[in-house]
């Protein structure tokens, strides 16, 4: 019998001790609630992935997230209302058009209906900003490290090795020495 994994719609529920710092990167503090909800999110779109190797994997993408925040904030990228909007608008005529089956079901399998605005305005605008603000962090990176007529190979390994470059300017202190030592861990060997 198929274990029943929590949905998103579930996991964005508070739940105890999710308001409690388990780190401070660049300044911002990164809760027990932000790693339980993108563990859940990753167990909800992959049924293989057992709760530890979710976490493991959440943590590192957390902090990845906000240590990326901190850069773009930095560099004083910005994103508007209108491209996000833009670019949402364009994905939620996909999910709906004839080809968008996949992308229902997705959505559906992280508790929410497509037709409902909670998820389009709450879940799915604040991370297609995000993705655009990473975008134009990496076109500027591209720029400085003079990149631009790269062939696709040393674009993709630069992409990559991206996260590493910021992870070792970020100012981390950590509360939680279970959840440190699960990071490290997690980290692919650079």
């Amino acid at each position: 019998m198929a274990q029943d994994r929590a949905s998103l719609k579930d996991a964005l529920e508070a739940k105890d001790g999710d308001a409690t710092v388990v780190a401070i990167v660049d300044g911002t503090d990164v809760t027990r609630g932000d790693i339980r909800r993108a563990a859940e999110f990753k167990m909800a779109i992959d049924s293989s992935l057992t709760s530890e190797n979710a976490t493991s994997q959440s943590i590192v993408q957390v902090m990845d997230r906000v240590i990326a925040e901190a850069e773009i904030d930095r560099r004083r990228i910005t994103v508007s209302d209108e491209e996000a909007d833009a670019y949402m608008r364009r994905n939620r005529d996909l999910c709906r058009g004839d080809n968008g089956a996949q992308c229902r079901e997705a959505i559906e399998q992280l508790g929410f209906d497509i037709s409902d605005d909670s998820y389009w305005s709450d879940i799915a605008l604040p991370e297609y900003k995000r993705m655009i603000a990473e975008t134009k962090l990496f076109r500027a990176v591209i720029e400085e490290k003079s990149l631009q007529n790269a062939d696709n190979d040393t674009l993709v390994a630069a992409q990559q090795a991206l996260p590493g470059e910021l992870r070792a300017d970020a100012d981390i202190v950590w509360h939680d020495e279970y959840l440190k030592e699960t990071y490290q861990q997690a980290l692919p060997s650079e």
